[in-house]
């Protein structure tokens, strides 16, 4: 990951995502971010509307044969 942009917090809170950003990630005024957050870090990511559109997209997953144990399987890096 690389610093694309910087940005200033505003008094009540807000941020606003420069226009280079928004356009490499397709960021439209209606997305939802989905924001992530440890002491020292935070992570915001657009929430994928449909999820299906990435699936296959890292492969053939091995010994999983439903989407529950896919789930159960990644559930510790989420």
């Amino acid at each position: 990951m690389s610093l694309i942009a910087e940005a200033q917090l505003q008094e009540r809170g807000q941020v606003t995502i420069p226009a280079k950003l928004r356009k490499l990630l397709g960021l439209k005024s209606d997305t939802t971010l989905l924001l992530y957050g440890s002491e020292k870090e935070i992570i915001i990511r657009p929430k994928i509307k449909n999820p299906l559109q990435f699936a296959g997209m890292l492969g053939k997953e091995t010994g999983v044969r439903t989407v529950e144990e896919l789930l159960l399987k990644y559930k510790r890096f989420s």
